[in-house]
């Protein structure tokens, strides 16, 4: 919660900060999150499609994801199973290897 309240605090102030894995992790937290929520299809996908591709579009270099081991490890559990979820199975299982 502490970096979500630095988050909102920030945009309070008009700072726009940078996108961090963390930025990452709450997009997908906010998709499973919408899909849960609704079940419905739009032309984009299920719903939460939206959040889960700016947070794969903002997914940074494999060597990146070596800084923040623990951090990385739950991004990509997040994004294996919302592929899994919404029917991308293939996908979800190449992500997880």
């Amino acid at each position: 919660l502490r970096t979500l309240r630095v988050f909102y605090s920030e945009r309070g102030k008009g700072q726009v900060p940078d996108a961090t894995l963390w930025h990452i992790q709450m997009l997908l937290v906010l998709a499973f999150g919408k899909s849960i929520l609704s079940r419905e299809h739009c032309e984009k996908g299920p719903s939460g499609m939206v959040y889960f591709t700016h947070a794969i579009e903002a997914m940074p270099d494999i060597r990146r994801l070596y800084e923040h081991p623990l951090l990385s490890i739950e991004i990509l559990c997040l994004t294996a199973l919302f592929m899994h979820a919404t029917d991308l199975l293939q996908e979800s299982y190449v992500t997880v290897s």
